[in-house]
């Protein structure tokens, strides 16, 4: 039989010397991807931090645009405790299809700034939008009585040819 390591990163070692651990916060998410329209509850996050737990420790928090989270400002770690539970809310975009990379990062004096990625899934049906300047046309009317806005909520970064007709 023949024994081997697979993973030589984990090995551990002893030192005559005092080793340093600096502080680290870790933020870890629930899921981490989650539909558009999952919500105000759409997913727990947890902070954690490593050494003393004398004292409380005020964390601020927030996400990479400001736009497609909701999240609170800071949560508080108490005191004797290693970590803090939040909620993540979902901010549906009402965009359709493809997806959206957000980031959500966790700061607090003295500890370096811990990150963690969410992948928002756009999960609306396409559509295209004619919205018009007034809602009625006499059969008299001149050419351009009547003004148009299309709008659309997929592939916007992309051109589309409309077709306008009409059974006058």
């Amino acid at each position: 039989n023949s024994f081997f390591e697979l993973n030589l990163t984990n090995n551990s070692l002893v030192s005559t010397q005092a080793v340093a651990v600096g502080a680290t916060l870790t933020l870890t998410l629930s899921r981490t991807s989650v539909s558009e329209s999952a919500g105000a509850n759409a997913l727990t996050a947890t902070v954690a931090r490593n050494g003393s737990t004398a004292l409380p420790l005020l964390i601020n928090l927030a996400s990479a645009t400001g736009t497609n989270v909701s999240l609170p400002a800071n949560v508080t770690i108490p005191a004797g405790q290693h970590s803090a539970v939040f909620p993540v809310g979902v901010t549906d975009q009402f965009i359709a299809g493809g997806s959206f990379a957000e980031t959500l990062s966790a700061t607090a004096a003295g500890f370096p700034t811990a990150t963690a990625p969410l992948t928002i899934l756009y999960d609306d049906v396409a559509v295209l939008t004619l919205t018009l300047n007034t809602n009625a046309i006499p059969e008299d009317a001149a050419s351009g009585v009547a003004m148009g806005t299309i709008t659309r909520n997929a592939n916007l970064g992309q051109l589309w040819m409309v077709t306008l007709t009409s059974d006058l």
